[in-house]
């Protein structure tokens, strides 16, 4: 039985490898019937041409397509969450779940702004918050917790609440499954 797109990695469907062998055995079959016999020769070995390079060819089109298609959504694939349509990225480690601050604070609104935000993150002790690459500053779900149980708005009670419910329990049943799995 076939392996499913999930179980085959990303690279083992690109065929560029083999497009490359088959354009070097073409050129090198064109050369071959240039010396042998001039354009009596390439008219000979062009159906063989034809038959090295179309297959990978067309594979390699395909697989060209595919990263197209997919390049838009490969760096946040599976590592964000929507709130009232607002993106909020986050990144999973085995141990600790990362939300980026930016997007946490579109999705606390208007409740946000002003002095008080500010007295409140930096309050936010040194291993509650990390800078990633492409993402800024991120904080832990510990941190989440704390800046979101500090406003008293109707938003915050809201984002607090997807926040366990849709991220925190998802990241916890992913967790064991992946010690489940280990201790198998």
């Amino acid at each position: 039985m076939g392996k499913s797109d999930t179980e085959i990695g990303w690279d083992e469907h690109k065929p560029y490898p083999w497009l490359v062998f088959r354009v070097v055995l073409a050129a090198a079959l064109v050369v071959l019937g240039v010396c042998l016999g001039g354009a009596m020769g390439i008219l000979t070995v062009l159906p063989l041409v034809a038959l090295c390079i179309a297959v990978p060819l067309t594979h390699a089109l395909f697989a060209l397509f595919d990263d197209l298609r997919h390049s838009a959504f490969r760096g946040w694939s599976g590592s964000w969450y929507e709130f009232e349509g607002i993106q909020i990225r986050v990144i999973e480690e085995t141990s600790c779940t990362w939300v980026s601050l930016a997007d946490l604070l579109r999705g606390l609104g208007e409740a946000h702004r002003g002095r008080a935000l500010r007295g409140r993150l930096a309050a936010i002790p040194e291993g509650q918050w990390r800078c990633y690459e492409g993402i800024g500053a991120c904080l832990s779900q510990q941190a989440v917790r704390d800046v979101l149980a500090a406003y008293c708005s109707s938003d915050a009670r809201r984002l607090s609440c997807w926040f366990e419910r849709d991220v925190l329990f998802a990241h916890e049943r992913r967790r064991g499954r992946r010690q489940g799995e280990a201790a198998l």
